[in-house]
């Protein structure tokens, strides 16, 4: 698989425009050593063809998309989000990891599956694992969550940090009518 990586980058590398950069050497050090830390991550394990998981909620369905499926020798299956950063300090509060569990849960039964967060830039491997007063807690969040959207009741809530990153941020129903008045 290292091999096959690396072809992949030479590929990607030729069409980066990042031949003869000043920084080129570095940069492609820096990719280097994350498909290491990738294929580091993957040792020992028997990888399996990803797939989307729908998780139920009283009124709708997430689906969950994996960005890697695998089993350990053991025989636990392993479900994993693959970042090229590090590790953040509320990676664990993420509501992602919830769904994660609810699909494991699901599909493979309590107890026989693993939650992931695999960090490349920062080589690390981390377990997640809400209580289950934080599962609990943030699934009825989402049933009610979901309730509001299929109700159409989810009203907008701007914030100037992360409104700007929002995919609606330039038709939000919260935006004043009329012109923008620049400075």
């Amino acid at each position: 698989m290292h091999e096959w990586l690396l072809g992949q980058l030479d590929t990607a590398w030729k069409d980066s425009g990042l031949s003869g950069h000043a920084y080129e050497k570095d940069y492609r050090e820096i990719a280097e050593q994350t498909i290491a830390n990738f294929q580091a991550a993957c040792e020992g394990l028997d990888l399996r063809e990803v797939e989307t998981f729908a998780v139920d909620l009283v009124h709708g369905k997430v689906e969950v998309n994996p960005d890697q499926i695998a089993r350990r020798a053991d025989g636990r299956m392993i479900l994993r989000r693959i970042r090229t950063g590090k590790l953040s300090g509320d990676e664990k509060k993420e509501w992602i990891y919830t769904f994660y569990h609810a699909a494991g849960t699901e599909r493979y039964g309590t107890g026989r599956y693993e939650v992931e967060a695999i960090h490349l830039t920062g080589n690390t491997q981390t377990k997640i694992e809400p209580t289950s007063t934080e599962r609990k807690n943030r699934m009825k969040k989402a049933a009610e969550a979901a309730q509001s959207i299929r109700a159409g009741a989810f009203p907008p809530e701007p914030d100037t940090f992360t409104c700007p990153r929002c995919p609606h941020f330039f038709y939000c129903p919260s935006l004043p009518e009329g012109a923008v008045q620049l400075p």
